[in-house]
């Protein structure tokens, strides 16, 4: 159902009194004048890097395959309120289609987001975003998703939904797996203290052996001299890792990865932003920690270690670590987004987990139910037999290349 002229006068007149205007853009070129004030919002609310400008604009470039992109932009008083990057997408399964309308970095990336809102305004955002999006676009369900494990206004956004519920829409919130997080101490030292006694033994004996090869351990962030050389050889060492152990490695498993970084990498570097940390001993590189920082956090994305004789005499793993929490605590960073997925050595480390939740928003009618049911017993299908086990079981046996994975899984996995 579309909006009428009368009906969107009519908001208008609500916006006033309420304090929130809202204006709708359908590309990035439209909103880059306030590129800096978009930041700054995410900054200031605490959200991640992947709500920032150039992260959304360059994954909108590489990832938007025929959707249709809208940016929700909220002023209260001339001041910018919220930031709601959205695209709408028709999702065929076999026989089955949905209509759905997500956040713009959702898929093809597996991160998580925190809405970019100011305090005090997040009700009212969202309830003013909902009235518009449920009059003037035709979609069948709304994911607004994967949320970021540390957002702590989860509650209210989910409030603020529910408030919005009528007979006409049904709101499902849900955890889907875990996110690792550190919460760093104010040295490198107080940080390993607060590990088992084992790991601390661990951590000590890499250090030792460090220490005997008399060549100095060197922990760098790339510079504008070499950032993009030193990227290459990052995605070259990750590579030769996991195809050692029969897989195929980020940037060979997801779509356009190595362009979509690449060039990510280059954008947030002339944010200063990038935190690309290449660890040597000598001249000898051990590996490298992919991160970004923002406000206080970084995230980090993957890390590439070096194999042989010296990857079997040191824990290379933990060692990237420590280089990495020092770097940070330097860097006035309080928390690291290790990103999704449970993994036992993370938690050795001091990793916590957080929940990832989403909310769905859904239009409570026969047809709609129906088409979401099957179209979610589909997914579940290919998810298990596809994902589960051709890709993840089969495939890395055989001598042929198995490809990327498919699109059509990564679009449809939010609704396994």
């Amino acid at each position: 159902m579309r909006q009428t002229d009368q009906e969107y006068q009519t908001n208008q007149q609500e916006d006033a009194a309420t304090g929130i205007t809202v204006s709708i853009c359908d590309n990035f070129d439209d909103v880059a004048a306030f590129a800096q004030q978009w930041d700054q919002l995410v900054e200031s609310t605490g959200g991640e890097i992947f709500m920032t400008y150039d992260w959304c604009r360059i994954w909108w470039k590489h990832y938007q395959y025929g959707r249709k992109l809208k940016i929700f932009t909220f002023y209260r008083k001339d001041e910018l309120a919220g930031i709601i990057p959205l695209f709408f997408d028709k999702i065929w399964l076999g026989p089955i289609y949905i209509r759905t309308a997500a956040l713009v970095g959702s898929d093809f990336t597996p991160v998580t987001v925190s809405l970019p809102v100011r305090d005090g305004c997040l009700t009212e955002v969202i309830q003013k975003f909902l009235d518009i999006l449920t009059k003037r676009f035709q979609w069948d369900v709304l994911h607004l998703g994967p949320v970021a494990g540390t957002y702590d206004k989860f509650g209210e956004l989910q409030a603020a939904c529910d408030q919005f519920a009528d007979d006409t829409y049904t709101i499902q919130s849900t955890s889907n797996g875990v996110q690792t997080y550190f919460i760093l101490s104010d040295s490198l030292e107080d940080q390993i203290a607060r590990l088992s006694k084992q790991e601390r033994k661990r951590m000590r004996r890499n250090y030792k052996v460090i220490n005997s090869k008399d060549v100095p351990l060197k922990a760098e962030y790339t510079s504008a001299d070499n950032y993009e050389t030193y990227f290459d050889e990052f995605v070259e060492l990750h590579q030769l890792r996991w195809q050692k152990v029969g897989k195929a490695g980020h940037f060979k498993d997801w779509p356009g990865a190595y362009e979509f970084h690449r060039e990510l990498a280059a954008a947030q570097f002339g944010q200063k932003r990038l935190r690309l940390l290449k660890v040597s001993l000598g001249d000898l590189c051990l590996g490298y920690k992919y991160a970004y920082k923002i406000g206080e956090q970084y995230h980090s994305l993957l890390d590439a270690r070096v194999c042989g004789d010296i990857g079997d005499s040191l824990d290379i793993g933990r060692l990237l670590y420590c280089e990495q929490v020092k770097k940070a605590i330097e860097d006035n960073v309080r928390i690291i987004d290790s990103m999704r997925g449970e993994f036992e050595h993370k938690l050795h480390l001091g990793g916590e987990l957080y929940p990832v939740k989403n909310i769905r928003i859904y239009l409570r009618k026969f047809s709609v139910s129906m088409r979401l049911s099957i179209f979610g017993f589909l997914a579940h299908i290919l998810n298990i037999c596809y994902y589960k086990i051709w890709f993840c079981r089969i495939a890395p046996r055989l001598r042929y290349k198995r490809g990327h994975l498919w699109r059509i899984w990564i679009k449809s996995r939010t609704f396994c």
